[in-house]
C-alpha cells in the first residue's frame, strides 16, 4: 500500500545500498541492503525475485514475488542440507503469476553437459514465445529465463551452445548479464546474440555480444544470425586479421596470441586490402593500426561500417598515434576498443581479444594466463596519478576508491557537486581524472561537468561520467555537456579499469 516505484527504478531497488530516493536527506530509512540480499537469496534457491509496482494510482504500492523452482536441480540437491523433502504440486505451490511470461523449456530433458542447448532470456510474452519456437525447430533443446538473474543462473548450470539476450530482462537488465557472463571462465565464450528495443549496436559489441539485432527481430533474420552464430562455435579454430604494415609490430602480436593450432592469424599491410579481406566474412575480430601507407584506419573503419556486406566484425584499435578527444569519440563509435600503445597494452590487447574471439581464459597458456592476472594488480601505469571521485552515495565512493587505490591510484572523494568543484579548484594541477556521479543533491553531476569545461584550465582534463541510466539518450546527454565517457552503474570493474588505462596514459597526459 506504499507510494509505488517507477517502473524505470526497478533495478535500482535491488542494488546494495541504493533507493528509489538517492538524495541524502531520504524521506523514508533503511539502508537498501533488504532486496539485494532477498535477491541473492533467491539466486541461491534457483530462482528470482520478481517486481509489479505502479506510481500511477496512490495506494497501490509494490509487489515483491519470490519465484523458486517446485523442484531443486540436482546440483543445488547435492549441497543442500536437508532431511526429508516433500515437494508440493504445481497447484499447491504457485500463487498467482502476475504478468510474468512463464514458458515451458527443456531444460528437465537436458542430461548431457554437451547437449545442443539454446538459453533464451527474454521476459516479453510476445518475443519470447517466438524465439523458442524457432530454436526447437532449429533443433536446439530449448531453456528460458523470464528475468535476467534467473538467465545468469541457467547459464551457468547448463552452459548453453548459444545465449539470445534481452537487454531489456526483468531485474537484472540485460547489459549486467552480458558484463557477467563476459567475466566468468566457464561462459566468457558462449556467443550471445543480444535484443534491444534501443539503438545500442556499438555498445553491446564492445561489452563481448556475437552480434546486435534491433527490435522488432525479423524471424527470418533472427534464424540466420543463430545459424551464423553456431557454425562460428562449431570451428575450433578462430581466425584473426592483422592490420599492420610493420613487420616486427605483426610478429609481436602473433607472438603475444599465440597464433598456432587454435588461433589462425592473417595479416595485411594496407588498408584497401584489410575491406577485402573483412569481405569475405572469414574472420571473427580484426586488430586494425591507424597509420597504414594506403588508407588511414579511420578510412578503413568508415568504409567497414557504411558497407551493409560487411559483417558487423568486432574491430580492436591499436596504435601508438596521438589521438584528439573528437577522434577518440569518431573511434569509440565505430571501434569495440582502443588500445593506445604503452607499457602494459601488450596484456590489454591480449585480454580484448581473449573476449572478442569468445576465448576459454583456461586453455591460454601459463605464461598468458598470469599476464591477464597482472592486469587486476597494482599498475605502473597508475603511479602518481590522481582521481578525483564524485558521489553522494558514502559506500559506493568508499568501494570505487578502495579499488582504485589498490591499483595504485591517489583518490579524492567529494560528496556533492559543491565539494567537487571546491576540490578541483584546489588540487586542479594535481588531478588527473574525474569520475562525477550524475546524480547528485544540490548541483547534480551535469552542471558540475558544464561548470568545469567552462574554465579553460579543465577544458581538456578526462571527465567520466558515472551514470545509473543506461538509455541512448542519457548517455548523450552526458557527452552534449562535456563528459569524455560514461560508465553505468552499478559499475563494472573491468570496464572502468579499461577506461582509466586509456585516458591516463601517457600519450593523453603528454597532450594535457
Amino acid at each position: 500500500t506504499g507510494v509505488g516505484i517507477p517502473g524505470n527504478k526497478f533495478q535500482l531497488v535491488f542494488e546494495a545500498f541504493r533507493q528509489v530516493d538517492g538524495s541524502i536527506s531520504r524521506e523514508y530509512g533503511g539502508t537498501g541492503l533488504g532486496l539485494a540480499i532477498s535477491a541473492q537469496i533467491a539466486h541461491l534457491l534457483e530462482g528470482a525475485l520478481a517486481l509489479q509496482s505502479s506510481t500511477a494510482s496512490d495506494g497501490h504500492g509494490s509487489i515483491f514475488s519470490l519465484v523458486v523452482p517446485v523442484r531443486p536441480s540436482e546440483a543445488l540437491l547435492q549441497v543442500a542440507d536437508s532431511s526429508d523433502l516433500r515437494f508440493p504440486s504445481w497447484e499447491e505451490a504457485s500463487p498467482a503469476r502476475g504478468n510474468t511470461v512463464q514458458l515451458e523449456d527443456d531444460r528437465h530433458r537436458v542430461t548431457n553437459p554437451e547437449a545442443r542447448t539454446l538459453l533464451v532470456v527474454e521476459d516479453d510474452p510476445l518475443v519470447a514465445p517466438l524465439v523458442l519456437q524457432l530454436g526447437r525447430e532449429l533443433g536446439y533443446q530449448v531453456l528460458h529465463a523470464s528475468s535476467g538473474i534467473e538467465g545468469l543462473r541457467l547459464a551457468e548450470q547448463y552452459l548453453p551452445k548459444l545465449i539470445v539476450l534481452s537487454a531489456e530482462a526483468a531485474l537484472m537488465n540485460g547489459w549486467s548479464v552480458l558484463r557477467q557472463l563476459k567475466q566468468q571462465d566457464a561462459t566468457s565464450h558462449i556467443p550471445v546474440v543480444l535484443l534491444s528495443q534501443e539503438d545500442e549496436e556499438a555498445l553491446g559489441l564492445r561489452l563481448g555480444a556475437f552480434t546486435f539485432l534491433r527490435k522488432p527481430v525479423p524471424v527470418e533474420e533472427l534464424r540466420q544470425v543463430l545459424k551464423r552464430a553456431e557454425e562460428r562455435q562449431q570451428r575450433s579454430l578462430k581466425r584473426l586479421l592483422i592490420v599492420e604494415d610493420r613487420e616486427l609490430e605483426r610478429q609481436a602480436i602473433q607472438e603475444l596470441l599465440e597464433c598456432g593450432t587454435e588461433l589462425e592469424c592473417e595479416a595485411v599491410t594496407r588498408g584497401a586490402d584489410a575491406i577485402e579481406a573483412l569481405r569475405s566474412n572469414r574472420f571473427d575480430t580484426c586488430i586494425l593500426d591507424l597509420s597504414l601507407p594506403d588508407l588511414s584506419g579511420f578510412e578503413v573503419l568508415q568504409q567497414v561500417r557504411q558497407d551493409p556486406a560487411i559483417e558487423r566484425v568486432p574491430i580492436i584499435v591499436y596504435t601508438s598515434q596521438s589521438l584528439t578527444l573528437e577522434e577518440e569519440r569518431d573511434l569509440r563509435e565505430m571501434a569495440q576498443s582502443i588500445i593506445l600503445k604503452t607499457a602494459d597494452s601488450p596484456a590489454r590487447l591480449l585480454e580484448e581479444t581473449t573476449l572478442f574471439l569468445h576465448r576459454n581464459r583456461g586453455q591460454l597458456s601459463t605464461g598468458r594466463q598470469e599476464l591477464l592476472q597482472a592486469l587486476q594488480e597494482a599498475e605502473p601505469a597508475f603511479a602518481g596519478k590522481t582521481v578525483l571521485l564524485a558521489d553522494d552515495d558514502i559506500r559506493s565512493a568508499y568501494a570505487l576508491a578502495s579499488l582504485l587505490k589498490r591499483k595504485g591510484l591517489q583518490v579524492l572523494t567529494a560528496a556533492d557537486g559543491t565539494e567537487a568543484l571546491d576540490l578541483a579548484d584546489q588540487h586542479r594541477e594535481q588531478i588527473n581524472l574525474i569520475l562525477m556521479d550524475v546524480m547528485m543533491p544540490g548541483l547534480d553531476g551535469l552542471e558540475v561537468i558544464r561548470r568545469l569545461r567552462a574554465q579553460k584550465r579543465f577544458a581538456t582534463l578526462p571527465i567520466l561520467a558515472l551514470t545509473a541510466k543506461a538509455m541512448k539518450g542519457d548517455r548523450d546527454g552526458c557527452l552534449a555537456v562535456g563528459a569524455s565517457d560514461y560508465l553505468t552503474k552499478p559499475i563494472d570493474e573491468d570496464q572502468l579499469l579499461s577506461l582509466l588505462r586509456l585516458w591516463l596514459s601517457p600519450q593523453r597526459t603528454h597532450e594535457r
